[in-house]
């Protein structure tokens, strides 16, 4: 069935038992969660087209974080009991749902690793590209990111504050990396954000340092 959701809607909650797969046909969404100093931990945007609940699907259990729309939007909604249903009786289908998931999980791990590891500007490059799908990266040219995409959002995504970022930002515009004004970003040069995505960047200690916040132990999601 069709579900309307408005802005700030909740489509998941961290920690419920779901019972439908959701389709998202209009409007994006927003994967997070709160560490237990208050803090909202954003770990993907989504535009509309992505599928949500596959793991407790497969699983049976709850939830790992929250999932909220940031503008009106529209939601196929599929009961599990359907689903499996339709999957028992053609098992091929299993094969695009476990690539779903696959795809969605390695996001997930690759954004922890670098949240980890890398320096900011790496971790910065990365995410960026993270946000518009594979197959644009390579397309010569400038790539709009589909959705707003405030700085002080952009800046939890990476768990710095907005003040610690903003400098690495200025820094990417004047390289000609990118162009982002009132929240409409433009990557104006893919290949060089994946070189230094990809890159084992020495920066200042002290500035890695006055970025980082101090952070809880990392949550373990697929």
């Amino acid at each position: 069935m069709p579900v309307r959701y408005e802005t700030g809607a909740t489509l998941y909650r961290k920690g419920d038992a779901a019972e439908r797969v959701a389709i998202v046909v209009a409007g994006s969404v927003e994967s997070s969660m709160s560490s237990v100093d208050g803090r909202r931990i954003v770990f993907k945007l989504d535009t509309p087209g992505r599928t949500y609940g596959l793991v407790s699907l497969i699983d049976g259990r709850e939830l790992t974080n929250d999932m909220v729309f940031l503008e009106p939007g529209l939601a196929l909604e599929i009961p599990f009991a359907v689903v499996h249903a339709e999957l028992a009786a053609d098992p091929a289908l299993w094969e695009p749902v476990a690539r779903l998931v696959n795809e969605r999980g390695r996001y997930y791990l690759e954004q922890m690793r670098s949240f980890l590891l890398d320096a900011l500007p790496s971790r910065a490059a990365s995410l960026l590209l993270g946000l518009v799908e594979a197959d644009r990266r390579v397309t010569p040219g400038t790539i709009e990111i589909d959705f707003r995409l405030t700085q002080e959002r952009f800046a939890q995504m990476l768990g710095v504050t907005r003040q610690a970022l903003a400098p690495l930002l200025r820094s990417f515009a004047r390289d000609g990396l990118l162009r982002w004004r009132y929240g409409c970003v433009t990557l104006l040069d893919a290949g060089r954000l994946g070189e230094l995505a990809r890159a084992d960047v020495e920066i200042d200690p002290a500035v890695d340092r006055a970025a980082r916040r101090p952070r809880n132990r990392v949550p373990n999601l697929k």
